[in-house]
């Protein structure tokens, strides 16, 4: 691509939700070209992606149906997909962005390291970029919160015995659909049963932990993976589902990894997803045992802006990248795109 193009892509959009919207509103104030919108079959398709995406105004880009569409028919650069989380339920989109030839930024959090998650689905998503000489990339807000801190809090360090990982996310910012998937509302009894193979929702919480330790030269040997209640002492209320939650009942849990490597360097990550008090913000924290100890923490004052930019910003990254599958934290940390 031309150094014009890398400042002035064409962009599809691929997910009209939450943080879809955003990007739709942050493309345009870079003085990018929204050339195309899928989503789901819906209220949304058929309409102005303008609508849709709340800016009280057409854009002249008209949301289609994701099973229907003709993703090549447009002359996109780049997909941003913000749909899913996981690698199998985006695959059918994947495919027909990469076979038209574009570029694909994704969301969903296993993309971040494929190989990690779904290692089928990874060579098919490697061969395909491959094959049509674009690029695959996963960004997100974890990018720089949970991966990229970690390396660099580990920069200054002479020895590192281990490493923690802890952070709060609150559950709603999102979506009010995720409180049952978390737990909130059930009595720890329920939980444990709701639970009771010992793992939760998703399958990709080791992946901060696995991306420092192979950015520091360590080889992964294993991991354990578990997760716990997390049950207060007074009620609280969440507006968003206008609810009261009683004392003694969960809101939300607690996500708890043990990633070991060969080179005997482990981290503990403790990730906390659950319901917020007024006043408290998101924290990511990544704290280093060894000579000298060292901390970071990341206060994410926007978690749901911050989502989107960070996919935002690392766009030109993917545009000049090779072909394949290229994770970002190969990339070196996103750098902000500015207005034009």
């Amino acid at each position: 691509m031309t150094a014009q193009d890398l400042r002035t892509p064409k962009i599809a959009i691929y997910g009209i939700g939450f943080v879809g919207k955003a990007l739709v509103r942050l493309a345009l104030s870079k003085g990018w070209t929204i050339v195309a919108a899928y989503n789901r079959a819906g209220g949304k398709v058929g309409q102005d992606l303008g609508r849709v995406a709340d800016l009280g105004k057409d854009i002249g880009v008209i949301v289609e149906d994701s099973a229907l569409a003709d993703f090549a028919a447009f002359g996109a650069d780049i997909a941003l997909i913000a749909a899913g989380n996981t690698l199998v339920s985006n695959f059918e989109a994947y495919e027909k962005f990469l076979s038209a030839g574009i570029n694909v930024l994704c969301h969903a959090s296993e993309s971040y390291i494929p190989r990690w998650c779904n290692p089928e689905i990874a060579a098919k998503i490697d061969q395909l970029a491959k094959r049509h000489g674009v690029t695959f990339t996963g960004s997100g807000i974890w990018d720089m919160s949970r991966l990229w801190a970690g390396l660099i809090v580990a920069g200054p360090c002479a020895e590192i015995s281990s490493l923690v990982h802890s952070s709060t996310t609150e559950i709603v910012r999102q979506g009010a659909q995720y409180l049952p998937l978390f737990g909130v509302g059930l009595s720890p009894d329920d939980f444990k049963q709701r639970f009771s193979k010992g793992v939760g929702p998703f399958n990709f919480y080791h992946l901060p932990a696995v991306a420092v330790l192979e950015r520091l030269g360590c080889t992964v040997s294993e991991r354990k993976e578990w997760v716990a209640p997390i049950v207060w002492d007074e009620s609280i209320y969440c507006p968003e589902v206008k609810k009261e939650f009683q004392a003694g009942c969960c809101v939300g849990l607690q996500v708890c990894v043990d990633v070991y490597s060969k080179e005997g360097i482990k981290v503990e990550s403790r990730i906390d997803y659950r319901l917020f008090k007024a006043g408290e913000i998101e924290e990511m924290r990544w704290r280093v045992i060894g000579k000298p100890g060292m901390e970071i923490r990341v206060v994410r004052e926007d978690s749901g802006l911050a989502s989107a930019s960070s996919l935002i910003n690392r766009v030109p990254d993917v545009l000049a990248a090779r072909p394949g599958i290229v994770e970002v934290m190969e990339m070196g940390p996103a750098r902000p795109v500015l207005s034009i």
